[in-house]
């Protein structure tokens, strides 16, 4: 680790440094990043110490870039960042999938803890079967604060079909959740080949989590398509 840097000793205090910094990554984030033996970066601090910039570039195993302003003196503690990668790939353990391709992607947080906003966009292609690899594509846009998570929506897509995720999900003072689920062009045969389908359906659930278990209910409010060229329609409650 090598740091340079000044910061003055009058109001605002403010702040020039920079951190550039090296080291051995363990045996499993080796295997990981293919092999990689070293992960380096350089951090670059900047600005009044109440509200300072703050500049992270990832150089290896991979490339991410991290670009920050810190309120570190605000209650609650305030923040705007954002994140960005490049494309790469995982090398997992020994399983059903050797690689894992991620996509250039970007993840946003802004806000304090009472009232914060979060967007991820990223994608991969995975292969589900020797035949089906298809690319997936993940959005999630949210917003909440330290008690729960609205979701707006998460979005996910696998080749040409699409599952959305609508709702909230609370934590305090116990597990809660109401959510509403869209799938469009659902396709099974990516997974189990000889079971093709086209299958719509649209969801809501409701429930909590308490010491007594779980208490949920669930709505299929529209079913609709075709499974195994067999068309498919229908509703119901749980």
């Amino acid at each position: 680790v090598r740091v340079y840097g000044q910061m003055g000793l009058l109001q605002p205090l403010r702040l020039d440094a920079a951190v550039y910094w090296q080291t051995l990554l363990p045996e499993g984030a080796q295997t990981l990043f293919g092999g990689a033996e070293e992960a380096k970066g350089e951090l670059k601090l900047k600005g009044p110490l109440a509200k300072f910039e703050l500049q992270h570039a990832l150089e290896t195993p991979t490339r991410m870039q991290t670009q920050a302003t810190l309120a570190a003196f605000d209650t609650p503690l305030a923040v705007d960042l954002k994140h960005t990668w490049e494309a790469l790939t995982l090398h997992l353990p020994e399983g059903k999938f050797d690689t894992l391709p991620v996509e250039e992607g970007t993840l946003t947080l802004s806000g304090d803890l009472d009232n914060y906003q979060l967007k991820l966009n990223t994608g991969t292609q995975v292969a589900l079967t020797d035949d089906a690899q298809p690319a997936v594509k993940l959005e999630i846009q949210a917003d909440g604060d330290l008690s729960h998570l609205n979701v707006k929506p998460i979005t996910v897509t696998v080749g040409e079909s699409t599952l959305r995720i609508n709702g909230a999900l609370n934590w305090q003072p116990s597990l809660t959740w109401d959510v509403a689920v869209s799938a469009k062009k659902l396709d099974p045969s990516i997974v189990a080949k000889d079971y093709p389908g086209n299958i719509n359906a649209e969801l809501k659930s409701q429930g909590s989590f308490t010491e007594q278990g779980i208490d949920a209910v669930a709505e299929l409010l529209t079913l609709n398509g075709s499974w195994l060229t067999q068309p498919l329609r229908g509703k119901g409650n749980a």
